[in-house]
């Protein structure tokens, strides 16, 4: 009778933990701010004092009195509790105001749970035969894209989406929450103090990158001298691209760094963009980037 009494009482704590941790960690998930005047994205705050460049990017996002929970130190934002039909709308409108130029697909899938019917607020709403294109809809679609603004800061966005009644509806994807980040591509530099100094870079399409603030420790850029290393600045030209031919890849690249970063040939017959202050050199001809073998790409290289 003891053991079975220590028994029961083992399992009637674990409940009690269980059920502690649960309401806590509801709790943490339902918290938020709401924004009077809609949510601006920016440059993660841990990294600010380290950067070279002084003025930097930012996005708003124009919904007043949306509510967001803030992540990554300022740098992204993901929405909670708000009313899903204005949000939906809202959200609608700033994807709008991108070009398709501007848009890269990084993944889409049918959300088969949504065959047929799109659960929205609470309800489940019929999805029309064909979407505003003509495309054939049997399921809702869960996204995540990476959007280039006017300035070359990429932006990822991740949402689910479908089309009812002639009507297209943003949401949740049903493993997160429906969310938008800046990406921060990095450089490690030593200023004139011999110390590490951060420059944010551009890079062009869905290049992917390994220095960054959601990458990497904060002490491992400011104190090491691990990432000084110019290996990390090889990148691999990006999937859209990898398979045209090595003029048609260089030529992509340069038109756009041309269109968002003022691409041009300097007085030495470089070619250099700029962003945000900072001057950055693009050389081609590189194999082994982006850490992997055989990986064809090109090198950025800051001068100033």
């Amino acid at each position: 009778m003891i053991k079975i009494s220590k028994i029961r009482l083992s399992i009637l704590l674990l409940v009690v933990v269980l059920l502690v941790s649960s309401s806590s960690c509801t709790s943490c998930f339902n918290k938020y701010v709401e924004m009077p005047e809609g949510v601006t994205l920016n440059v993660s705050s841990e990294i600010k004092g380290y950067l070279v460049q002084k003025t930097l990017p930012s996005l708003h996002f124009d919904y007043n009195g949306v509510r967001v929970m803030m992540e990554a130190h300022g740098s992204a934002c993901f929405f909670v509790s708000n009313d899903q039909y204005v949000l939906s709308d809202k959200f609608g409108e700033h994807l709008s105001k991108y070009s398709k130029e501007q848009i890269y697909v990084v993944s889409v899938i049918d959300q088969e749970y949504d065959k047929e019917k799109a659960v929205f607020d609470g309800k489940k709403l019929t999805l029309d035969e064909k979407d505003e294109f003509g495309n054939e809809q049997k399921y809702s679609k869960e996204y995540q894209l990476v959007i280039t603004d006017k300035d070359g800061t990429r932006y990822s966005y991740q949402f689910r989406t479908f089309v009812s009644e002639s009507k297209r509806y943003y949401i949740y994807r049903y493993s997160s929450n429906m969310g938008i980040s800046m990406e921060q591509p990095l450089m490690v530099i030593k200023g004139e103090d011999n110390k590490n100094k951060l420059v944010l870079v551009a890079l062009p399409y869905e290049t992917k990158y390994e220095v960054g603030p959601n990458n990497i420790k904060l002490e491992a850029l400011t104190e090491k001298d691990t990432y000084l290393d110019e290996k990390y600045y090889k990148y691999a030209y990006p999937d859209s691209i990898k398979d045209l031919s090595d003029n048609e890849r260089r030529a992509k690249v340069m038109d756009w760094y041309k269109t968002y970063c003022n691409g041009h040939l300097n007085d030495n017959n470089e070619f250099v963009f700029e962003y945000y202050g900072a001057s950055f050199k693009v050389e081609f001809g590189f194999t082994d980037c982006g850490n992997e073998r055989n990986k064809d790409g090109f090198k950025l290289t800051y001068i100033g």
